[in-house]
This record gives structure tokens, C-alpha cells and sequence, in this order.
């Protein structure tokens, strides 16, 4: 009885060190292959740049080749149509070309033109919650940059304007109807293309980083930022970084949209992509300037390669358009921390296989001791 119990225990012993080493194990980052959960349905010849979760719960798409602006569900399948579409049109009923989209506070909707500089706003009740096909007509608050825009965000009662080839980010005061530039005074700018709000830093998205082609993030302080314009005509406020991620450049050409999910970490697009397969990458908020990213989603060499526009909906979904035709959604990339939002199944976690292994150790150890009670 002795020994058939020092062999029940050492087969006992043997499982419970593979419970414990899958339980306790890192789990290895495993890039996810470009299958998206959901194609969005675009009409045909869309060029789609820029997505954006309006205020009334929708999807808001730009579509760059048709100057118009789709929205959809968030819980749009497939199949799913567009519930409207906005023809967006200046002053003069003339059509522009829709990039760069964001909400403000108030419910307007800003949509910026790219190579025209001009970025236009538009009445909430034009937008929000309507449905159907409609012409909407940008109202008297339009902005022009002598510079390309592609992006325009809020925070508080800001809003950033993104100059991309003049290095410069131009800051809207909506309280005290301000428009005025700040540059970064370290390394500089390089192409930035947008931003967003991590904490009480303006993490910004350089296109061609500190070498061309490179690629980087600069994370920017608010409190240099807000509020420290003057005038219009502001030569500029020199606001120097306070980090930045530089390893970008060794994944990718060009890094263009940046997001970020419900535990702020940050989700970036990279236009090209090549010669590195790797077209949309996840880092840590207490990433440092060589930081590898924890997640990327990869692809062949073509897939993805056209990757602008990035978000995480409210139910820690990430939507990426694609210049190319697409608009992706893809449910377990971000952090999963809102209780409506579809559990994460993806291939980094062991913690399923633990979970099996751990019912098992119990169960042989109930047996085990049943079987020698029984003999005892």
C-alpha cells in the first residue's frame, strides 16, 4: 500500500508541476494573422481613411475618394449597409475631400481635407442620429492651415489640428476662441498626423519619426500645452517631449493612426508596412524608447499594408480603415474591459489549458484519496 501510494503522489506531484507551470506561465505574444471578425460593407470605389465612434453610439467612416462621411452600427455585420451618408460640402456647396474626423464636446462634427488645409465643422443636428442620404454644408467654423491636415482631435475644450508637413500642431481654444501653434523643441515633430490623450500627456503619432521613414511616438505634456496661447499669430510654444518610442522604425516605414484601449494601451496603424510584415501594433502605456510592441496583427505583405485610420469602440473593439477599400473590425486586439464586450479568445492565453489541466489535477487527487482511504 505504501508504494502504490508513493506512485499515486508522484503522478499527482507530476501533473500538479504542469498545472503550475501553465497557470503561472507568461503567455507568449503570438501575432494575430489579418482575419478580421467583421468586413464592413462599403459602397463600391470607398476609400476609406479615417474612423471614429460618434457620440450617438455609431461608427463614422471618411471616405476620401467620394467626399462623404458613412455611418454605421457598431454592431454592423457583414451584410450590413450604411444607415447614412453624409455628402460634405463648404460654403460654397462645393465638395471636399473627407480624411481626418472627430467629434467635439458639443456634438459637432470636424472633418478635416487633407492637401486643402481646411479643416470644417458641422452642426450635431445635421449628424447625430440621422439617417438616410444628406447633403450637410460645413457651418461658419472652419479653420484653414497653410499646411496638409490629416487629423483633428479634442480633448477638454481643445482641439489639436495636425499641420503634417510643417512639422506643427495648431491648438483651437473653444473657450476663449484661440487658434494658436506649439512644435516640439527636442527632436522635432517629423510629419505628425494625430494624437491622443494618455493621462496628462498628448502622445503624438510622427509619420517619419526622427529619420525619414522611421516612424515614432512623442508623448507631450498637456500642461505645456493647454491654455498657454495668446494670440492667433503665436510663433509657437516650444514644448519638449518627455518620451518617446523610437522602435517603430525596425516594424515599419511609416507610422500614421494611434488609438487607445480602455487600459491605455496603444494601438498604431503603419502605412506600408514594409520591408517588417507587421501593419498594426499594441504597446504598453509605460513603453520606453526601444519597446517592442506586445501584440501586432501581421500580415502577408499586402494585407493591411494601407492601414490610416484606428479606433477602440466603447466595447474595446478595434476598427481599422484602409485606404485600399476596407474597414476592419477586429474584437480581441484591445484589452478587454467592458463587461458588454465579447470575451477575448484569442491565441496568447493559457489560461483555458490551465484551467483543464487544474480540473484534472483535482479530480486525480480526489481519486487518489478515495482509493487509499478505501484500502486503509
Amino acid at each position: 500500500m505504501r508504494n502504490s501510494r508513493g506512485r499515486s503522489f508522484t503522478a499527482l506531484g507530476a501533473l500538479s508541476l504542469l498545472a503550475g507551470v501553465m497557470l503561472w506561465a507568461e503567455p507568449a505574444v503570438a501575432a494575430i494573422t489579418p482575419t478580421p471578425d467583421v468586413s464592413l460593407s462599403l459602397p463600391v470605389g470607398t476609400s476609406p481613411w479615417d474612423v471614429e465612434e460618434g457620440p450617438d453610439g455609431r461608427l463614422y467612416v471618411t471616405d476620401t475618394n467620394n467626399g462623404v462621411v458613412l455611418a454605421y452600427p457598431l454592431d454592423a455585420t457583414a451584410t450590413t449597409q450604411p444607415v447614412a451618408t453624409f455628402h460634405v460640402k463648404d460654403s460654397s456647396l462645393a465638395g471636399i475631400a473627407a480624411v481626418g474626423l472627430s467629434f467635439a464636446p458639443d456634438g459637432r462634427m470636424f472633418v478635416t481635407n487633407g492637401l486643402g488645409g481646411t479643416v470644417f465643422s458641422f452642426s450635431a443636428a445635421d449628424v447625430l442620429n440621422v439617417a438616410g442620404d444628406h447633403d450637410v454644408v460645413a457651418d461658419a467654423t472652419t479653420f484653414v492651415i497653410n499646411s496638409t491636415v490629416l487629423d483633428v482631435m479634442f480633448h477638454s475644450t481643445y482641439m489639436y489640428v495636425f499641420a503634417y508637413d510643417l512639422d506643427e500642431i495648431w491648438v483651437y481654444d473653444m473657450t476663449s476662441n484661440l487658434l494658436y501653434m506649439f512644435v516640439q523643441s527636442t527632436t522635432g515633430l517629423n510629419f505628425p498626423t494625430t494624437g491622443v490623450v494618455v493621462g496628462d500627456q498628448l502622445v503624438v503619432s510622427n509619420n517619419h519619426g526622427i529619420a525619414d521613414g522611421s516612424g515614432m511616438l512623442s508623448w507631450l505634456p498637456l500642461a505645456s500645452i493647454e491654455g498657454q496661447g495668446s494670440t492667433t499669430a503665436a510663433p509657437g510654444l516650444n514644448v519638449p517631449e518627455t518620451k518617446r518610442i523610437d522602435s517603430l522604425a525596425s516594424l515599419s516605414n511609416f507610422t500614421d493612426y494611434v488609438a487607445k484601449d480602455c487600459n491605455d494601451n496603444l494601438i498604431v496603424t503603419n502605412y506600408g508596412g514594409y520591408p517588417a510584415p507587421i501593419y498594426v501594433n499594441k504597446f504598453s502605456p509605460d513603453a520606453t524608447i526601444d519597446s517592442a510592441p506586445i501584440d501586432s496583427i501581421t500580415g502577408d505583405g499586402t494585407e493591411l499594408a494601407t492601414a490610416e485610420g484606428v479606433e477602440v469602440d466603447s466595447h474595446d473593439h478595434v476598427w481599422v480603415a484602409q485606404t485600399s477599400g476596407a474597414v476592419l473590425r477586429f474584437d480581441s486586439f484591445a484589452d478587454q474591459c467592458d463587461a458588454a464586450a465579447l470575451p477575448n479568445t484569442g491565441e496568447n492565453s493559457n489560461t483555458a489549458w490551465s484551467a483543464v489541466v487544474g480540473a484534472l489535477v483535482l479530480g486525480v487527487a480526489g481519486v487518489t484519496l478515495l482509493r487509499n482511504r478505501r484500502r486503509a
